[in-house]
């Protein structure tokens, strides 16, 4: 007999109704040991508790009352006989451990003979005949429009032209200070190198 959890292992907070609280976490419950819960109330549950009953000895049949039931009852079912299912014990698969090298079914491998490829002549192919066909005048060629290049719609550039003020001067951050080192220079091991300012 299931027991209702509600105040043992489940307590309502302040402030909140037991229709408030059921709503929320009892009908949600799958908890099958309390009374509450609606664990085996789904239609899963429902139907794997009465399949055997639905599919053996309670099986759902029409009524002979029904009007249809003359109509489908005068139909001639027939079973489809298939072959039984061969037991392993009954195959004639033989395990190749069990074969002695004197049986009649032990066969050894031979190196099979090379075959050398037939040689097949092609037939001869007829030319199509030739027939007078009616002179078909050229394709006209249709030379497309020009393909029109927009304008540049951005101002000319001219050289020498700047906005008014004094160029300020393009500083680079990592432009070498002091003289810069020779070509092919070694630097020995150990000595320290500063980059930067």
């Amino acid at each position: 007999m299931p027991q209702d959890f509600l105040g043992k292992d489940c307590t309502i907070p302040d402030g909140v109704t037991l229709d408030d609280f059921r709503l929320q976490f009892c009908d949600r419950c799958l908890q099958g040991d309390c009374a509450r819960s609606i664990a085996g109330t789904s239609r899963f549950d429902k139907r794997i508790t009465t399949w055997e009953a639905d599919l053996f000895t309670e099986v759902p049949k029409m009524d002979p009352r029904d009007e249809r039931y003359t109509q489908i009852h005068a139909k001639r079912f027939t079973e489809v006989r298939t072959k039984p299912i061969p037991e392993v014990g009954q195959s004639a698969w033989v395990d190749p451990r069990d074969l002695d090298e004197s049986s009649e079914t032990t066969h050894k491998y031979e190196e099979p003979a090379p075959v050398e490829p037939a040689l097949v002549e092609p037939a001869p192919v007829e030319p199509p005949p030739l027939v007078d066909a009616p002179e078909v005048p050229p394709p006209t060629i249709v030379q497309p429009p020009a393909i029109i290049q927009p304008q540049a719609m951005n101002t000319p550039n001219r050289p020498g032209q700047m906005l008014k003020g004094t160029p300020k001067p393009v500083v680079d951050p990592w432009e070498p200070k002091g003289e810069p080192a020779g070509e092919g220079e070694i630097v020995e091991p150990g000595t320290r190198i500063r980059f930067g300012h």
